[in-house]
């Protein structure tokens, strides 16, 4: 009976041969027995080995009985972790250490070594050790492919143009276009929780939050946040990560001007009530900007036009017109510039024009863009003004008309004047006859 001792000699763990047999030999772990003596060489015998010894190792059972365990050491075998077997052998205490040892063909594998003292007969010394040993190559390997694609993130990193942080663990490594952005240098901001505490202020938790449920959910899309710079600035950042394993990279950049003209530019269209739209060709779906959804009486993101549907807004006689504009750009390639008339979503005709621009690689027509604007009130305002500048001429003509019969009356009336006093001097002369 081989009873297997924890390293105490009065508290023994017994097993039956027939059991520990079963144990030892069915094992996916290879397993060897070795006296316990001598350990000076050529060291201690190897008196049982498992199957699973012989496929790790390349050795027969008839090679390794009577061997000794040197056999599986070579010149990359760690000697400081041998001495330190070495000295728990000679106590007879239990270890476990990580090595790299040769198979029968001269090819190193890591493996993990757990050595375990063993008596024949209970409460006498320990007279054999029982080595069990598990292949760690495939795990050293991953781990060193792992390490090696850290390294490669960290170097892609290092060279973004844009705002780049590779993180593993707790620990970050920030990039200078980085340290740009945020006016801290990258020896200031070395963990997660420096990030989040220096850069977003009285936000953190919130911004934290956000950053967890993305993580959970993988990174699905870029997050617009705002952050702090050292000078106290607040600056809006397009916020990206991309996971692998444990270890993450952070893409940000500074959107802060663009986000400032993109108001500015929402305010315009609302402004003048000009909306963009992009037609990508081959595709027959239309992007629209807000201000195309409230021109049209729609919530913006409710409904989703195609090239059919937007010219099914239009009354049918704008209809014709559109469908040969678009069809004419996306074929040969001409612009165009058109008034038309369009029935909203509420049923109101309004009247808009709709200019295109073309987009052409290697003669063919890639997208159709450009901008609808309401030109209702404009049309009024020029009727309206059309009107009025037709009743001021009327109005002149009429005036013009009234000064040359006034002129005509007022000579008419010295002609006549003079007439009247001839008249009378003729009855004078008359009546004095």
């Amino acid at each position: 009976m081989l009873p297997v001792s924890n390293g105490s000699l009065s508290e023994p763990y017994r097993l039956a041969p027939n059991l520990l047999e079963a144990l030892v030999q069915n094992s996916l772990d290879a397993m060897i027995i070795t006296e316990a003596r001598p350990l000076d060489p050529p060291g201690p015998r190897i008196v049982f080995a498992n199957d699973s010894v012989t496929r790790m190792t390349g050795y027969t059972q008839k090679e390794l009985i009577g061997a000794s365990p040197h056999l599986f050491t070579g010149s990359l075998t760690d000697r400081v972790a041998l001495d330190r077997i070495r000295a728990a052998l000679e106590q007879y205490r239990p270890i476990t250490e990580e090595l790299i040892n040769y198979r029968k063909d001269g090819s190193p594998f890591f493996v993990q070594l757990q050595l375990l003292p063993v008596a024949t007969i209970p409460g006498q010394e320990f007279s054999h050790f029982i080595s069990i040993q598990r292949d760690l190559t495939l795990q050293r390997q991953a781990e060193l492919a792992l390490r090696a694609g850290e390294e490669r993130m960290r170097r892609l990193v290092e060279n973004l143009p844009i705002g780049a942080v590779f993180c593993h663990g707790n620990d970050l490594i920030a990039n200078r276009a980085s340290e740009r952005i945020t006016g801290y240098y990258r020896e200031e901001i070395k963990t997660r929780e420096v990030w989040f505490q220096l850069l977003y202020g009285d936000s953190r938790q919130t911004v934290q939050g956000w950053y967890e449920a993305d993580r959970l959910a993988g990174f699905v899309e870029p997050r617009l946040v705002t952050l702090y710079t050292k000078k106290g600035e607040a600056r809006q950042v397009e916020f990206a990560a991309y996971s692998e394993g444990d270890s993450e990279i952070w893409i940000f950049r500074d959107v802060t001007e663009s986000q400032r003209l993109q108001r500015l530019m929402k305010q315009t269209e609302r402004t003048a009530h000009v909306g963009g739209w992009e037609l990508p060709v081959p595709s027959q779906c239309v992007y629209w900007s807000e201000e195309v959804y409230r021109l049209h009486d729609l919530e913006p993101g409710t409904f989703f036009p195609t090239l059919d549907a937007t010219i099914s807004f239009y009354t049918p006689e704008s209809q014709v017109l559109i469908r040969k504009l678009v069809e004419r750009a996306i074929d040969h390639g001409e612009p165009f510039d058109a008034e038309l008339e369009l029935r909203t979503a509420k049923g109101r005709v309004i009247q808009v024009r709709s200019v295109g621009e073309v987009e052409r690689q290697g003669g063919r027509t890639t997208r159709v863009f450009g901008s609808i604007q309401n030109i209702t009130v404009f049309k009024q305002s020029l009727r309206e003004r059309e009107e009025f500048v037709a009743n001021m001429q009327q109005t002149q003509k009429l005036e013009s008309l009234g000064v040359m019969a006034g002129g005509i009356a007022h000579d008419f009336n010295n002609i006549l004047a003079g007439m009247m006093g001839f008249a009378e001097l003729a009855r004078a002369h008359t009546r004095s006859r």
